[in-house]
């Protein structure tokens, strides 16, 4: 009986399987062959399993809240640290050239961006043309805080940095070097974010310039997209070195909903290149 009652104790205490915890006792009371002691041994089950499901039912109670505690905690933190990316096949006219990843990472107000264009332009089998360009971007809300971008445009090398410091950013460029503050809140050519479309002034991350641009809302468009067509609304960036035309669907007059769906850009020769969304 003694034996019986440390062991319902210890695996009441234990807790870990309710499901063995019953079968052990079962197997220990069969081993000691009380068979003629049914009601004592009743009255030891009855005893122990008032034991058994208080002590359990609280253990089992922590534990379930312990589970359900880090689960809303994941959730959140789900919640929090979202990641969205834009991957666009590239044309220059009709013709492939190359790729345009952007993945942005968002937790609250923080925001981080990283981008990666690889274009490669052939003409009879040279490649005659070559563009490498990678930037990684860090946002506090939709103004810049620091950047880190390189380009090889064609064996033209440049780097460009940018750092929030108080009430302005310090832009630091490599090629040519210089340095400069700019004053107030800044964004770079985030066309991820349709904030930009209210903006009067964009950083180029390729030449470190900020640019005075206009914006000019073109109206509703229809465009394919990923072989589906849809009804978007267009816009055209002007100010840089070439007009940039952009394609929104949903409500672009709200950043939270609303989608980057396509790019277009007319060069100095004539040469229309585009963005595709994979």
């Amino acid at each position: 009986d003694g034996a019986i009652r440390r062991r319902l104790v210890g695996h009441c205490v234990a807790a870990a399987d309710v499901v063995a915890v019953v079968e052990s006792i079962r197997r220990d009371a069969a081993g000691k062959r009380h068979y003629r002691a049914p009601s004592r041994v009743s009255r030891i089950h009855r005893e122990h399993q008032c034991v058994f499901s208080g002590h359990a039912q609280k253990v089992m109670k922590r534990g379930l809240s312990t589970i359900l505690t880090i689960a809303v905690m994941l959730a959140s933190a789900a919640a929090q640290a979202q990641s969205r990316e834009w991957n666009f096949q590239v044309f220059l006219d009709d013709k492939p050239i190359g790729h345009h990843h952007y993945t942005l990472r968002e937790n609250g107000p923080e925001r981080e961006l990283k981008t990666e264009a690889r274009f490669d332009v052939k003409f009879l089998f040279i490649n005659a043309y070559r563009y490498v360009h990678d930037a990684s971007e860090r946002w506090r809300g939709n103004c810049l805080a620091r950047l880190t971008a390189r380009t090889d445009d064609n064996g033209d090398f440049s780097e460009v940095g940018a750092e929030q410091q108080g009430e302005h950013v310090a832009l630091t460029l490599s090629a040519p070097h210089r340095r400069e503050a700019v004053d107030g809140c800044l964004m770079t050519y985030a066309y991820w974010n349709a904030d930009i479309l209210r903006q009067k002034r964009l950083l180029n991350t390729q030449t470190g310039k900020v640019e005075s641009v206009t914006i000019a809302a073109l109206g509703e468009d229809k465009i394919i997209v990923r072989n589906t067509p849809m009804v978007a609304q267009r816009y055209r960036i002007s100010g840089g070195k070439h007009s940039i035309e952009l394609w929104y669907g949903a409500d672009v007059t709200n950043s939270t909903n609303h989608a980057w769906l396509a790019l277009q850009s007319t060069l100095d020769n004539g040469r229309k290149l585009r963005y595709q969304l994979k």
